[in-house]
């Protein structure tokens, strides 16, 4: 699940494109001037009315993981401890780092799909002005694939969406690539203990172009001597709307 530092993504009705990270007790003018409102405040986007740089909470992976997984999983979210250190201080909420993840139980409506839930915050693909990409924006979110790969782990089977391309701010052509690149990595690791079964990851986009994108992107490495590499990149199975890879 991508998640935002702070894990509060079901206590916020609006995800700003590309930051920054809404706080939910900003009322007022202050929240008026940064286009975001809590909810029943009507913001100079009009109320209901979403401009291009704000996005609903069901248009966004976490906005809906939050949703299925209601007032249980805001509860154990909740209870997650605020980092405090040189950079973070109590008041800022932060319970989990850019790059980092922390795992909760799947409850409510993602029980019956899920055991578990990996909580990844990839970093915001620009700087403060929304304009210039970040610095070392790639190496944190291929950091961030891996730590949430590793955390997702022992697992049969692993689901994952496109970190990055949603409220984060990423294009989605470039958080492709990092998910990609971190796939092919985790291939080639077999991050999986001797004799245990094969684990299947399951990389879902929003549409088939984007699945395409990816598939073409696997199949130009295997051509260059991936497979060769020790990776098995023979077991890719395309589907509708996303890539599933079998490691071991």
């Amino acid at each position: 699940n991508p998640a935002n530092e702070t894990l509060k993504g079901t206590e916020l009705p609006y995800f700003p494109k590309g930051g920054p990270t809404p706080d939910p007790t900003v009322v007022g003018a202050e929240a008026y001037q940064r286009d975001w409102a809590p909810m029943a405040f009507v913001s100079q986007w009009g109320g209901m009315r979403v401009g291009a740089q704000l996005m609903y909470k069901t248009q966004v992976v976490d906005g809906v993981v939050s949703r299925l997984g209601g007032r249980a999983l805001a509860r154990e979210l909740r209870r997650l401890p605020v980092i405090v250190d040189d950079t973070h201080k109590w008041y800022d909420g932060v319970r989990c780092r850019t790059t980092e993840c922390v795992t909760t139980s799947a409850p409510g409506s993602l029980a019956p799909y899920f055991d578990r839930v990996v909580h990844a915050v990839a970093p915001f693909y620009c700087e403060d002005d929304g304009v210039t990409p970040r610095a070392g924006w790639r190496e944190q979110a291929l950091s961030c694939w891996r730590n949430a790969l590793a955390a997702a782990q022992p697992a049969s089977s692993i689901a994952a969406p496109l970190l990055g391309a949603g409220a984060r701010g990423a294009p989605p052509l470039a958080a492709l690539d990092v998910a990609v690149r971190a796939s092919l990595e985790w291939l080639h690791s077999g991050a999986v203990a001797h004799g245990s079964p094969a684990t299947t990851l399951h990389l879902a986009f929003k549409d088939h172009e984007l699945a395409e994108a990816a598939a073409a992107k696997l199949d130009a490495w295997v051509e260059e001597g991936g497979e060769e590499r020790g990776a098995h990149g023979s077991n890719a199975v395309r589907a509708e709307g996303g890539l599933s890879l079998a490691n071991g």
